[in-house]
């Protein structure tokens, strides 16, 4: 996925609730891989968001995605309600949830 330029950002959504908890990225070049783990039971969308650095930063690798669990689907809750994927939280309420990183190189092992 690449974006249409550097003005212009689209993000997508896995469609439906992940069947488990966790979601990598992995940069061959450089031999890395990013793991993160959320509990799918309380977190169990998943939005990515690829994208371009702003012209300034003058980077090599300009590239940059984002990945993003979500307690639901969309960045507009009337379009995640009609699809039956959002999450409630009542006043004053309180919603936990943990995410864990793992960063992983296969010049280590």
């Amino acid at each position: 996925m690449t974006p249409r330029s550097r003005d212009h950002i689209t993000k997508y959504y896995i469609k439906g609730a992940m069947p488990e908890g966790w979601c990598a990225l992995t940069y061959p070049s450089r031999k890395l891989k990013l793991e993160m783990a959320f509990p799918v039971d309380k977190v169990p969308y998943l939005a990515v968001l690829p994208s371009l650095m702003p012209k300034e930063d003058n980077l090599a690798d300009p590239y940059i995605i984002f990945l993003e669990p979500a307690t639901g689907s969309f960045d507009r809750p009337d379009a995640a309600r009609l699809r039956g994927e959002y999450s409630r939280l009542p006043g004053n309420g309180v919603y936990t949830w943990h995410l864990s990183f793992s960063l992983q190189s296969d010049e280590a092992r």
